[in-house]
């Protein structure tokens, strides 16, 4: 009763609705066999139903109705015997642990399931189902509780299954059975560890199937409505209701579906199975089926190995004949709740594993690896459970698998040409933990391969016998397993065939084979090898490469060569092969010689026969032909042979000359021209242009390439060339065209005294082979080797020497280069000496000098080379020492160093001038500027204090020692006959005190002398004058204001004006009475009045005085006043 109680409590749990004798459908499938040939109602179909039902909800009918778009219509199907049954999990029998059964289904999603078995009867199918096939279902309602559907207790099921067309063939008789499940669907599970489990599902024919979650189906075209995150591609609890979760997923090519649930509860799930037949897709199944995920405590599933891989699962690929064997080893250590150890169960399942066999007192139970199964040979498992005899046992487990694969396990489409051969195997060991046990399921996939097959050998040597007959090789092909059958000779004369078979081989050893009707001296052939090999009964040919013999073809081109052309055996070449064609030559007749070898499949051969019958032939070795020992030799492809005729009535190539070239130190010319490629050249001639004809000059007998001219040298004064050309001829007598006519280079030299230059000028190199890049030229100086002095364009026939040394002796030469930077022509050499006049050394300005009177401007003196060559002297002058103006030139003059030239146009009295002498030498260039010379302008001031300041500037110019000053001075026009001063070249300002020449006029007149001082370069001292200038002292007058005739003072018995400066020209000195009556009068300067008038004294009293004169600087003076005579 405690047990019981435990089971409501979980059964409570798990679904939380309690519903009494509703339909209840968990899932079910749909499939059909095929009745095969030989077996009554062959052709026919039976369709099968399993349906399975919650233990607590109605029973299904004895009967079900398929309802189809088929022509059969609607098919009824009625339950097999022995069915229903219950499928709920089985766990340990003692009753005190809760157990899942039918019989203790009270309540919903406990587990306890009910397996419903429906079969037709032969139904014939007439017809080609649609593109969308015919569709088979069944349908009713309801549906148990479920977690991951809303409302599933008031939907029902829509089970279906679809037939598709197999490239238009009528299904009846049939030809296809669908994909069944040999795996009972997994009610139950564990919670709480990673759980995979496999539906098993196979196709008899071993089509390929591919697995996918399926869409459950409430009614046709309508799917189920999934709580918030499920999805029939998601229908079992993943993260989102646990993050411990793993989401569950198909193996779309095992079936497999892997998945890790803490989250309990029923889920509604469906599998779909798609056949493909030769890739075409011929029928889907679906399996529906409602998962219970069950709390079990800590209980965990037993841990499997399988010892071919280490681990629970395993996929396997063999060749057919090959065994597959393992032992698969489970344990579980943990306890029953009575603390008892668990025991462990095997069960398997799989389409190739054969009828269980009992054991007997001397063997255990095992499969029949005879019957029973797919394709014979079986699978065995030692030992196996079946019927009546479980394989259990406490704690720890093993068995042992083993498989003989043949090649009747390779099923074979005719119309496709395809084998199938993948086998599952569901191994799942669980232990007896109640109420549900915990499982884990190892899914085994042998994909069994057919043997493999012989590859067909490559031809590596095809060589044409002198009888035509073609010997083929070639390399034994690699036959591991023995399957080898025989080899298959193809030939045809077009590569695109048709080809015929022309031998068989049966012994794989023999690795040559001559086809004696190939005549291969006239045709084209090509051959290839097929292989037979192979399971028995399913031996397939593997064509081999098409590879085509030698075919060579000789052809008289005309134009004095073979031209010879032929296939490759195969493209591209196998990589044994040395991809070198050696070519041969059969010249005279009998005498074979390789005359050449190359890569390509043409060759081109100069011939030098006058005119006979000449044969080739073509070799390609291959390096590697292995024998069955592993033994390694090379062959040789060999064409055919081709002959052809020839005559030589063709010259020889026209001669491209290299270059024509003069040897500078001999003037021989040298002409060299390329190799002939004809190589039945007999020799050359050589022609000169004479009088504008090319003329034959010498003969050169043999293959040489070079030529010397001794006799007609190029080299003249004139600069001449020589132009030259070449034709060869053959052994023959065949002459070909004269070449390109090439010429020599003239080189003449010109010298130029007056621009220091020689210019070089030549004429330009004609036909140069690869066109000419530049012209170099070299000169040498005095004998010495000559240099390179520049390089210059192609277009360029002229050169400027400059930078010469004045008595050396210059030769030059030319060498024109060509692109190639190996063809190169050298002209003659010319010779010429740098003869360059005399250039003046230096020019010197002695003195410029203002010239007496200040009118006729300044006077230069020069001091002149002789010995240079001059055209002539440049005069200029300037006032700020940047502009210049030219003013005169002067003549050399070769016997007079010395030059003098008058500036009449200075204004000496404004400014000082600035000279420079440019000298011109005889080429009329500007060679020599001679230092500048400056100069001097004297001002002078008359100052109040009977002073004068004279101000000058500095004398520039001379070439000796610092300069002296020498100021001279005129009183009133009388010049004093020495210098007043001598001053030293620093001072330019000198005050001249004129106290003491009171008594003058007062006009003062000055100029200065620069005088040269020592060590002058040229031996002068000379002097340099500036202009002269005028000052007028202002005269001064002083009048006393009374005198005494009897004084004792005699300077107050006489009254005069009494002054400075005063000029005696116009001078009046006039006394008035106050009448007006004139008392005294003089002209002269210093007279004065004794107060007598007319031999009397003159009366005590007011005189009146008149004074006039002309003053030195021409200004009228006149001055009145009152006198007072005392007596």
């Amino acid at each position: 009763m405690k047990s019981l109680k435990l089971l409501l409590i979980i059964i409570v749990l798990l679904t939380g609705v309690f519903t009494v004798k509703a339909s209840h459908y968990m899932g079910g499938e749909i499939t059909w066999k095929c009745i095969p040939q030989g077996q009554p109602d062959a052709g026919k179909f039976i369709f099968y139903l399993k349906a399975y039902r919650e233990c607590n909800g109605i029973t299904f009918n004895s009967t079900v109705t398929l309802n189809s778009t088929s022509p059969a219509g609607s098919i009824t199907l009625s339950a097999v015997s022995g069915w229903p049954k219950d499928i709920s999990p089985v766990c340990n029998s003692n009753p005190a642990f809760d157990h899942i059964i039918c019989d203790l289904a009270t309540t919903n999603n406990t587990g306890a399931i009910e397996e419903y078995y429906y079969k037709s009867v032969p139904i014939q199918l007439s017809g080609v189902p649609p593109a969308s096939g015919w569709v088979f279902s069944w349908s009713s309602c309801c549906r148990n509780p479920s977690a991951n559907i809303v409302g599933a207790s008031s939907l029902g099921w829509y089970l279906r299954a679809i037939m598709y067309p197999y490239y238009g063939t009528n299904t009846y008789p049939c030809f296809d059975n669908s994909p069944t499940f040999a795996e009972i669907p997994r009610t139950v599970i564990c919670t709480g560890y990673p759980f995979t489990y496999n539906h098993n599902a196979f196709d008899k024919e071993l089509d390929s199937l591919s697995f996918e979650w399926g869409e459950p189906m409430s009614i046709a075209g309508a799917g189920l409505p999934y709580s918030f995150g499920y999805s029939y591609t998601n229908p079992l609890p993943g993260p989102t209701q646990n993050s411990l979760n793993v989401g569950a997923v198909v193996d779309p090519n095992t079936g497999s579906i892997s998945f890790t649930s803490y989250t309990t509860g029923a889920y509604v799930t469906s599998t779909k199975v798609t056949a493909y037949k030769c890739g075409i897709k011929v029928a889907e199944i679906w399996r529906d089926m409602q998962v219970v995920l069950l709390s079990c405590g800590t209980n965990s599933p037993p841990v499997v190995n399988i010892s071919l891989n280490s681990g629970t699962s395993l996929v396997d690929t063999v060749f057919a004949g090959e065994v597959v064997d393992f032992t698969l080893q489970a344990s579980d250590f943990q306890f029953l709740p009575n603390g008892n150890p668990q025991s462990l169960n095997v069960e398997a399942s799989g389409s190739q594993f054969g009828s269980f066999l009992p054991p007997t007192p001397t063997s255990l139970a095992t499969y029949s690896d005879s019957s029973g199964c797919l394709n014979v040979p079986c699978a065995t498992l030692l030992p196996a459970p079946g019927p009546g005899y479980p394989l259990s046992q406490m704690t720890f487990i093993s068995t042992y698998f083993q498989w003989q694969t043949t090649c009747d396990h390779l099923a074979t489409n005719i119309g496709c040409n395809n084998i199938s051969n993948v086998y599952n195997f569901i191994l799942k060991v669980y232990d007896d933990y109640c109420p549900a046990p915990a499982i884990n399921i190892s899914t085994v996939t042998v994909v069994v391969l057919p043997k493999p097959t012989v590859k067909p050998p490559k031809i590596q040597c095809l060589n044409v016998l002198s009888n035509g007959n073609v010997e083929l090789e070639w390399s034994a092909p690699l036959d591991p397993m023995n399957t080898f059958d025989k080899f298959y000779i193809y030939s045809s004369i077009n590569s695109n065939g048709p080809f015929t078979i022309i031998d068989s081989i049966s012994d794989i050893n023999i690795q040559t084979y001559t086809d004696l009707n190939a005549n291969a001296n006239t045709d084209s052939l090509y051959y290839y090898i097929n292989t037979r090999s192979g399971c028995p009964n399913n031996q397939l040919i593997a064509q081999g490469d098409t590879f085509a013999v030698i075919n060579l073809k000789v052809v008289n081109t005309g134009l004095g060569a073979a031209s010879l052309t032929w296939n490759p055996p195969c493209t591209p070449l196998l990589p044994t092969s040395t991809g070198i064609y050696n070519v041969f030559r059969e010249y005279p007749l009998g005498i074979w010689n390789m005359v050449g070898s190359t890569t390509d499949t043409f060759f081109v051969e100069p011939i030098s026969v006058c005119s006979d019958d000449v044969s080739y032939r073509v070799e390609l070795a291959d390096t590697a032909i292995i024998d069955t020992a592993g033994v390694s030799h090379s062959c040789a492809s060999v064409s055919n042979i081709s002959t052809d005729y020839f005559v030589d009535n063709i010259p020889p190539n026209t001669p491209i000359i290299d270059s024509v070239s003069v040897d500078p130190s001999t003037g021989f010319v040298n002409i060299s021209w390329d190799t002939n490629a004809w190589t039945d050249i007999g020799g050359y001639i050589i022609y000169l242009e004479v009088n504008g004809s090319m003329t034959p000059i010498d003969t050169v007998l043999g293959s040489g390439v070079g030529y010397t001219d001794q006799y007609n040298t190029p080299c003249s004064a004139s600069g001449g060339f020589n132009t030259y050309a070449v034709a060869g001829f053959d052994t023959c007598g065949n002459p070909s065209p004269y070449s390109l006519v090439n010429n020599t280079i003239g080189l003449i030299a010109v010298k130029d005294i007056c621009e220091d230059k020689i210019v070089l000028h030549w004429n330009s190199y004609r036909n140069m082979h690869d066109s000419i890049v530049n012209y170099q030229v070299y000169a040498s100086e005095n004998g010495n080797i000559p240099q390179l002095i520049s390089t210059l364009t192609p277009n360029d026939t002229v050169y400027e020497h400059i930078g010469l040394n004045n008595g050396s002796e210059y030769c030059y030469y030319i060498r024109a280069n060509s692109i190639n930077g190996i063809t190169s022509s050298t002209s003659c050499k010319v010779c010429e000496i740098a003869n360059k006049p005399n250039q003046p050394q230096f020019i010197y300005i002695r003195s410029a000098s203002v010239l007496p009177g200040n009118i006729n401007g300044v006077s230069l003196l020069l001091h002149t080379d002789t010995a240079g060559m001059v055209s002539q002297y440049k005069v200029e002058r300037s006032v700020d020492n940047i502009n210049w103006d030219l003013i005169a030139t002067l003549p050399p003059n070769y016997l007079n160093p010395t030059l003098s030239l008058i500036d009449p146009t200075a204004l000496v009295l404004q400014q000082p001038y600035l000279y420079r002498i440019i000298v011109v030498d005889s080429c009329g260039d500007d060679v020599l500027t001679s230092a500048k010379a400056k100069t001097m302008v004297l001002k002078v001031s008359a100052n109040d204090n009977l002073t004068n300041k004279l101000i000058w500037n500095s004398y520039v110019g001379f070439n000796g020692a610092p300069n002296e000053y020498d100021i001279y001075r005129s009183i009133d026009g009388i010049w004093e006959p020495f210098p007043i001063i001598n001053l030293p070249g620093s001072q330019t300002i000198y005050v001249d005190d004129v106290t003491s020449y009171e008594n003058s006029g007062g006009v003062f007149e000055y100029f200065v002398s620069a005088l040269e001082g020592l060590n002058n370069v040229y031996m002068f001292t000379d002097s340099a004058r500036s202009n002269s200038i005028s000052v007028a002292q202002k005269p001064r007058l002083y009048v006393p204001t009374a005198f005494n005739p009897e004084s004792s003072i005699s300077e107050n018995r006489v009254f005069y004006p009494r002054g400075v400066y005063i000029n005696s020209k116009d001078y009046i000195f006039i006394v008035f009475n106050r009448w007006g009556e004139k008392m005294f009068e003089s002209a002269e300067i210093n007279k004065g009045w004794d107060g007598q008038y007319k031999s009397n004294k003159a009366p005590q009293g007011v005189y009146t005085y008149y004074v006039r004169f002309t003053t030195s600087a021409g200004v009228l003076f006149e001055d009145r006043g009152t006198i007072t005579l005392i007596r």
